[in-house]
């Protein structure tokens, strides 16, 4: 009888371990997913303002860049390395498009931008999409 308590003992601790594990997966999976939405959320969001700002401010590409970086025309005084969720002046690229026409947009875009994975057999660096935001220039 004693020996059938100790191994059903070691079954217990064995299926405790598989469904802890499936636990603990399933959690970063769920940490993973949400990190990307609210990265792809925030960098969508900085992009459209900075094509609302452009359409306005056209002239001035390199203020549109500092609202994707910076939330802000200018550039801090002493201007950090990387901007918001750690872009930097190279992930952003703003372009006219169409000019002095009827069609005249402005165009900007985030690309290569980076972000880790919580998830331990996802983890590493990897680059994102290319999020686009278009506006058409008020002249």
């Amino acid at each position: 009888m004693r020996r059938l308590h100790f191994t059903r003992r070691g079954q217990s601790m064995v299926e405790s371990a598989l469904v802890l594990m499936t636990l603990i997966a399933v959690v970063s999976a769920i940490l993973d997913f949400g990190q990307v939405l609210f990265l792809h959320q925030g960098l969508v969001n900085r992009t459209r303002a900075a094509a609302r700002y452009g359409a306005v401010h056209w002239t001035d590409l390199n203020a549109v860049r500092n609202i994707v970086l910076y939330n802000s025309p200018a550039a801090p005084d002493p201007a950090p390395a990387k901007g918001f969720l750690g872009l930097t002046s190279s992930n952003v690229v703003v372009t006219r498009q169409n000019i002095d026409s009827n069609e005249e947009r402005i165009v900007v875009r985030i690309q290569n931008y980076p972000f880790r994975f919580f998830t331990p057999w996802l983890s590493g660096l990897y680059r994102g999409r290319e999020i686009v935001a278009t506006a058409p220039v008020e002249i």
